[in-house]
C-alpha cells in the first residue's frame, strides 16, 4: 500500500512477501503419530508421500521454475500409484473385506490426476496442493486407518 501511494494516483503493486501460511514451508504437512496406521510399510509410504509434499510446498514458496514444480507434482503422483499399488496388493492378499470401496477411493483419485495437472499448470498451484494434503489426510483417517487395523488384526500373534 504505501509503495503504491509514494508512486501517486492511479497504481498498484505486487507484494513482494511470501504469505506466513506457507512460508513454515518445511513443516507444512506433520505427519505425526496420529496419522500412523501401524503398518510399517504403509506408514513409511505415508511418510514418504508427506515428505514430497513438503519439498513441493518449499518450491512453491521459493518460486522455483514451473517445469520443477511440474516434475515434483509428477513424483507425488507417482509416489501415490506406487501406495495404491501396495495397498491393493495386500488388500487381494488377505481378502479385505471393504477393498472394493477402498480400491474405489484409489480410482476416483486417480480419475482427478488428469484435472489436477491441468489446474496445477494454469496457475492453481496452491489449490492442488491444498487439495491432496486434505486429501491424503482424510485418505489415511478415514480408510487406511481401517486397513491398518484390519492388517494388525490379521498379523500373527507373537
Amino acid at each position: 500500500m504505501y509503495e503504491s501511494k509514494q508512486r501517486g494516483k492511479n497504481c498498484f503493486t505486487f507484494s513482494q512477501q511470501v504469505s506466513t501460511a506457507f512460508s513454515l514451508a518445511g513443516s507444512w504437512v506433520k505427519f505425526d503419530d496420529a496419522h500412523l496406521v501401524g503398518v510399517p510399510l504403509i506408514d513409511q509410504e505415508h511418510q514418504a508421500i508427506g515428505d514430497l509434499l513438503n519439498k513441493l510446498n518449499v518450491a512453491l514458496v521459493e518460486l522455483l521454475p514451473n517445469q520443477k514444480a511440474q516434475q515434483m507434482l509428477e513424483e507425488i503422483l507417482t509416489a501415490v500409484a506406487m501406495h495404491f499399488r501396495t495397498e491393493e496388493r495386500l488388500m487381494d492378499e488377505l481378502d479385505y473385506p471393504e477393498a472394493v470401496e477402498h480400491k474405489d477411493q484409489h480410482r476416483r483419485l486417480s480419475a482427478e490426476i488428469q484435472y489436477l495437472k491441468q489446474r496445477f499448470v494454469q496457475g492453481g498451484e496452491l489449490v492442488v496442493l491444498q487439495w491432496l494434503k486434505d486429501w491424503f489426510f482424510s485418505h489415511i483417517a478415514d480408510s487406511d486407518k481401517r486397513f491398518g487395523e484390519f492388517l494388525a488384526a490379521k498379523a500373527p500373534s507373537e
